[in-house]
């Protein structure tokens, strides 16, 4: 399905894509038999083998560390798992290597909402916006915090 040189590649990064990535695939961080470690990994997430995603992710990240694509990648089927503190951690190690990946800031952004970790989230929605001044999802984000804050105090009064 993936294999064969540019068109592979492309393919490759159409399929990565769907499962996180943007302009960052990855493709050009992992070379020879490695690519094909790679592709079979985001063939595995499409077809929901999770699992198996995870522990090749988790492989080639001995390869390319810093690789933002396979982070975001690890972190994005971790989540997908119910795996959310080490997708979290995996978020926060990519924001390490780029401290403005929209995708890395959104999503640890949704899991923090989503435990009622208001702080952070609020945290990641503000930096977002620091960065995309116009990004409508941030704005939401920050509205609808507001509106639990809301929430929260009138139920605590």
């Amino acid at each position: 399905l993936f294999r064969g040189g540019t068109g592979g590649q492309r393919r490759l990064a159409d399929a990565a894509a769907l499962i996180g990535g943007k302009d960052d695939y990855g493709v050009g961080e992992i070379h020879g038999p490695a690519l094909g470690v790679s592709e079979t990994a985001v063939l595995a997430h499409l077809q929901g083998k999770t699992r198996q995603a995870i522990q090749l992710y988790e492989w080639l990240l001995t390869l390319a560390p810093r690789s933002k694509s396979l982070l975001m990648r690890l972190a994005a089927a971790l989540a997908s798992t119910g795996m959310d503190d080490a997708a979290v951690q995996t978020y926060e190690e990519l924001l390490a290597v780029d401290p403005n990946h929209l995708g890395a800031l959104r999503s640890v952004a949704r899991l923090a909402m989503k435990h009622s970790h208001d702080a952070q989230a609020r945290q990641c929605f503000e930096r977002i916006l620091q960065v995309h001044p116009g990004d409508l999802e941030a704005k939401q984000g920050l509205r609808n915090l507001d509106a639990l804050g809301t929430i929260k105090k009138g139920f605590s009064t």
